[in-house]
């Protein structure tokens, strides 16, 4: 039976190349990461922080608490100040089992910026609260729209996403991609004024309607690095950036699509395309033309513009081929969830789902890992690949595309159609 635990996470340094935040045992189902964004952040040292670790049988971890296997069972007050002091919260805990307290925490003990506790519980497309604890599976669904009391947390995440977004875009000269948020917010919540998700000290600059859909199929003179990939044609025509490269691999363009140009050992490098979607909702996937024993790669969603911060859906074959879900925060990297898979094929393809706070990983469009909750990383618009090499051996990627995840609820209602023109000839919603 499933055993929860409150405990600290686990710096994990076995490859030196790409190190990162773990469960701090090994065999855990589930894991619920409820640290501040500065906490996960840092890179080793004191962990920093907690976490909530399922495991299939109670385990003995020094300095953490036990939280039972019963979710519906009442914690002690004892434990309920525990929690309190740990995470750092503002006031006491007024619910009592464990599936409440774990929704309590994610919505009204939540902090919107991130920057003190961990960030609020979003909703999906579909216009769910869900919460998903591995081991437990899903834990909490309900209904939501703007009346629910969680909007203002909501609204108060929506609003800094645009806050930063505008600034990114408008310094990179796409002051369209912002405008495209707030127009997929609308949709989302079936609201017909977009002022609401922009913060009181902004200008109203106007709304555009989402849709996007990108993707490469890497056609290019063979060699070519993937930051200097301008292959024109339907699926190409943007350039990549790399956002990380350890032991100084870099991607190329490959006769079957992008892999890596240095085969070090342990060479590690996240891409990151440099084209935007409409909202933080989408997909990203590509379809492994390559994969031999001891390469491994995956590819990543919600990218920040210039941060290496991001989701990420990796497997690998080596050893026991395995798979697993993780997150990148300013170049830190925490593993939420792992399992055994069986080894890649050639023409497999890999995708990675993020919905409001829910992530999924896909191989052939079924799903093999999650959903699971991860609230750390609400903005982002951009997507991209994962890739390791192992000794000679690396995987080859092709057919990359990512676009915005179909909205499950709401919808334009049909007085937001009315399009004003603006000055520079673009039309702009208003």
């Amino acid at each position: 039976m499933a055993e929860a635990v409150l405990a600290r996470w686990l710096w994990d340094t076995t490859n030196p190349a790409s190190p990162f935040w773990t469960a701090p045992l090994a065999g855990a189902v589930g894991s619920l990461d409820l640290r501040s964004i500065p906490q996960m952040s840092l890179a080793g040292g004191a962990p920093p922080g907690w976490g909530v670790f399922v495991y299939p049988a109670p385990v003995a971890i020094a300095g953490a608490l036990a939280l039972g296997n019963n979710l519906d069972a009442n914690l002690s007050n004892a434990s309920k100040t525990t929690i309190r002091t740990w995470l750092n919260l503002l006031s006491a805990l007024t619910s009592n089992t464990l599936r409440d307290v774990l929704r309590e925490i994610l919505t009204d003990k939540a902090d919107p910026t991130g920057l003190l506790r961990c960030k609020p519980l979003m909703p999906t497309l579909g216009g769910r609260l869900e919460l998903h604890l591995g081991g437990f599976s899903l834990i909490q669904s309900e209904a939501f729209d703007p009346g629910h009391p969680h909007w203002p947390q909501v609204l108060a995440v929506l609003q800094n996403d645009y806050r930063r977004a505008r600034a990114e875009y408008q310094a990179l000269g796409l002051p369209d991609v912002p405008l495209k948020l707030l127009g997929g917010w609308m949709r989302q919540f079936g609201l017909s004024e977009h002022r609401v998700f922009i913060p009181p000290d902004l200008p109203d600059e106007g709304w555009l309607p989402p849709s996007t859909t990108i993707g490469d199929t890497f056609t290019d003179v063979a060699g070519t690095d993937l930051v200097n990939h301008t292959a024109s044609g339907p699926n190409g025509g943007f350039a990549w950036a790399i956002t990380l490269s350890s032991f100084a691999p870099d991607m190329e363009i490959h006769s079957t699509g992008a892999t890596l140009t240095v085969a070090d050992i342990g060479g590690y490098t996240r891409s990151r395309a440099q084209s935007d979607l409409a909202s933080s909702n989408h997909y990203s996937q590509a379809a492994i033309t390559t994969s031999v024993v001891g390469s491994d790669g995956g590819v990543t969603a919600r990218s920040a513009t210039a941060a290496d911060t991001c989701y990420t859906y990796e497997r690998k074959d080596s050893g026991t081929p395995w798979h697993r879900l993780a997150k990148v925060v300013a170049g830190v990297i925490t593993e939420l969830s792992t399992g055994n898979l069986n080894a890649p094929a050639n023409g497999d393809t890999q995708r990675l789902e993020v919905n409001g706070s829910s992530l999924t990983g896909l191989i052939n469009a079924v799903t093999r890992i999650g959903p699971f909750t991860d609230t750390s990383i609400s903005s982002g618009t951009r997507a991209g690949l994962t890739a390791r090499a192992n000794g000679v051996e690396r995987v080859t990627w092709d057919n990359f595309e990512a676009a915005d995840l179909a909205t499950g609820g709401g919808g334009f209602p049909t007085q937001m159609f009315n399009v004003r023109h603006r000055g520079h000839g673009l039309s702009r919603r208003r």
